[in-house]
């Protein structure tokens, strides 16, 4: 298997771009509508640094479904592209 996989993905929000951006931009934001986020309501979370900008990691610990890693904003590109890192341990 690959050590890199990327991932894309597109939908249209009707809302103004940068809206969505701001909104996006913060991993925190993020978990309201991911599956994986929901898979352990007990899962323990840690954040380390300034949501919304980047180097900020978001790490958690669950259950075997949710498992455990962290996601890092790797580069922002102001109200165009979000780029993150995911780890699982």
């Amino acid at each position: 298997m690959k050590k890199e996989h990327y991932v894309i993905r597109e939908i249209t929000i009707n809302a103004p771009q940068q809206k969505v951006y701001d909104f996006l931009k913060l991993l925190r934001n993020q978990d309201k509508f991911k599956k994986w986020a929901q898979a352990d309501p007990n899962r323990n979370w840690e954040y380390k640094g300034t949501d919304g900008t980047e180097g900020f990691i978001i790490s958690w610990s669950g259950n075997n479904k949710a498992g455990k890693g962290e996601k890092e904003i790797m580069k922002l590109v102001e109200g165009k592209r979000i780029e993150t890192q995911i780890r699982f341990t």
